[in-house]
C-alpha cells in the first residue's frame, strides 16, 4: 500500500482529533452530570461511571496527539515531531486505555448482578473495589509490560505509536533494533 501524501495524513489526523475532541466533551458532559447526581444515586453506579469516563478522556486525548508524537527519527510521517519517549509514552497511555472494555463489563455485570440478582448496594459496594483492581491492573500489567520491553513504536498500519517492531529499520542498526522485538508478546498479553 502507498504511503499516505501530506494532504491525506492532514485529513486523517484532522478527522481523528475532531471525534478526540468529540469523545471528551461528552467524558466531561458525563462527568459534570455524574456530580450533580452523586448524592441522590447509586455510588457503586456512578463510581463505575466515573471511571470509565476518566480513562476515556485520558485515551481520547492520546488517541488524537500520537499522531505528532511519533520519533521523528524512524517515521517517513510528515506531521510527526516527536522522539522515542514521547512515542513509548502514547503507546503506554493508549495501551492502559484497554481498561475501558473492563469498565464497560463492570458496568454490564452491575446490571446484571442489580436486575436479575436484586444484589443491593452494600454486596455490591464489597464487590467494587475488587472489580476495579482487576480492570486497573488487567489494562497496567500489559501497558507496563510495554514499557519494559519497549515496544512502544510507530504502528504498522495507522497513525500513531503502539506495539510494534521498528519501521524501516537499517541494516546494521546495532542495539536500536532491539527496540520492539517483543511487540508480538505484549501484543499477545494485552489481548488476554
Amino acid at each position: 500500500m502507498a504511503p499516505l501524501s501530506r494532504d491525506q495524513e492532514v485529513l486523517v489526523v484532522t478527522v481523528s482529533i475532531m471525534a478526540s475532541l468529540m469523545a471528551i466533551c461528552g467524558d466531561v458532559i458525563l462527568i459534570y452530570a455524574i456530580r450533580k447526581r452523586w448524592a441522590k444515586g447509586d455510588k457503586t453506579y456512578y463510581r463505575i461511571l466515573l471511571f470509565l469516563s476518566a480513562i476515556d478522556m485520558l485515551n481520547a486525548f492520546w488517541y488524537a496527539s500520537s499522531t505528532v508524537l511519533m520519533p521523528v527519527e524512524y517515521t517517513s510521517r510528515h506531521l510527526a515531531v516527536g522522539n522515542v519517549a514521547s512515542c513509548a509514552a502514547s503507546g503506554f497511555f493508549i495501551s492502559f486505555g484497554t481498561a475501558i472494555y473492563s469498565y464497560n463489563a463492570m458496568l454490564s455485570l452491575f446490571f446484571f448482578l442489580k436486575i436479575r440478582y436484586g444484589m443491593k448496594k452494600r454486596p455490591m459496594a464489597r464487590l467494587e473495589i475488587y472489580l476495579h483492581a482487576a480492570a486497573l491492573m488487567a489494562a497496567l500489567a500489559p501497558a507496563m509490560l510495554g514499557l519494559v520491553l519497549e515496544t512502544y513504536n510507530e504502528m504498522d498500519v495507522g497513525l500513531g505509536c503502539w506495539n510494534a517492531g521498528l519501521p524501516n529499520s537499517p541494516e546494521g542498526c546495532g542495539d536500536t533494533c532491539i527496540r520492539g522485538s517483543q511487540a508480538r508478546l505484549v501484543g499477545y498479553v494485552t489481548a488476554v
